[in-house]
């Protein structure tokens, strides 16, 4: 998911009185703010910390610290903190074959795409309210999205509910995990309907439709580079404010009314899979196709999420590496092709 480099960038004291001091280093594979949030979170709790601030469009995290360590030192913490997240760390940069990665996520690629071009030219369960094509690339970015980084602050989240209810017994737990999830689907469902009606009162036009499926396929496109390219993309990507996820992650979870609730919100958790989905649910107009857009997405994440919460497997960590990234992002870039000639033929 990221690389934190073990080199110091810069280092000063704010504040000799209570020995705070400032770190900067740089961050490597950042494409999206959930990663801003899950460094800021993960981080925070290194003995110490008391400031830590991710930037995606710079890829650089600043942390602020009462602690004695050296930044060597600091940055040694750093490295075990993410990497019991199946992150790297520089030393390892020089490890990776990208001739492998290449020679397994082409193959892999085109035999998936194969298998989606039989599947929609064989037509299967059309519907009149948004068609198998549709469904099945939103539910296709829905797992991708759950075995991603953008999806690690959710898993994060769901591990945080386990936490809460540590040693309490297994019905319980369950409950609260099922209401979790029962929530993120609902909550996509009206919140995705909703996102519909504003489309429809903001599409005055036929060119209007036009537009905002060129904006999705501009999304795809950034999203799908920056799965191959982190470093080089992850500033251009559409995002909501960290500010929503941040509020988020800080909820906590007392009853499993509240679990809903947290599941619901993660609707507003900045991913750039969710917000390109958003994006097209927008378009279509109306508070039915946008609830199902928005739905069958969710659904699309809740396998990986679901074996999160019931069987303490976090999947997104055994397929966090350059194979798996790339795969998905030529599947994207794919996909964002396959809807630029459908907007080209449009026109």
């Amino acid at each position: 998911m990221f690389l934190v480099a073990g080199d110091l960038l810069t280092s000063s004291n704010m504040s000799d009185d209570n020995q705070v001091k400032c770190y900067k280093f740089k961050v490597k594979g950042m494409h999206c703010a959930s990663c801003e949030l899950l460094l800021e979170s993960k981080l925070s709790s290194l003995p110490g910390v008391r400031k830590v601030d991710a930037k995606l469009g710079s890829n650089m995290i600043e942390i602020h610290t009462t602690s004695s360590s050296s930044a060597e030192e600091l940055a040694s913490a750093i490295s075990k903190v993410v990497e019991k997240d199946g992150y790297l760390i520089d030393q390892q940069l020089y490890k990776t074959n990208q001739f492998d990665e290449w020679f397994y996520s082409v193959p892999l690629s085109v035999f998936f795409i194969l298998v989606y071009a039989v599947v929609v030219r064989a037509g299967l369960f059309q519907s009149d309210v948004t068609n198998l094509d549709e469904r099945l690339q939103v539910f296709v970015l829905g797992i991708g999205a759950s075995l991603s980084s953008c999806m690690a602050l959710v898993g994060g989240i769901v591990f945080s509910i386990s936490s809460a209810l540590d040693g309490q017994p297994p019905g319980k737990r369950y409950l609260y995990h099922a209401s979790f999830h029962l929530g993120r689907l609902i909550g996509f469902f009206f919140l995705g309907g909703l996102i519909g009606v504003v489309g429809s009162v903001l599409k005055p036009s036929a060119g209007f439709s036009v537009v905002l499926n060129l904006l999705v396929v501009f999304v795809f496109l950034i999203l799908g580079i920056s799965q191959i390219f982190p470093q080089s993309f992850s500033k251009f990507q559409f995002r909501l404010p960290k500010l929503f996820g941040r509020l988020v992650v800080k909820l906590k979870v007392s009853s499993p009314q509240s679990s809903f609730l947290i599941g619901a919100l993660t609707f507003f958790i900045p991913c750039g899979f969710t917000n390109s989905i958003q994006i097209k649910a927008l378009e279509s107009g109306s508070f039915l196709s946008s609830a199902i857009i928005m739905f069958t997405f969710a659904l699309g994440t809740l396998p990986v999420l679901a074996m999160i919460s019931f069987a303490s497997t976090n999947l997104s960590e055994r397929f966090n590496n350059g194979i798996f990234k790339k795969t998905i992002g030529i599947l994207i870039l794919a996909l964002a092709f396959y809807n630029l000639i459908l907007v080209l033929n449009r026109i």
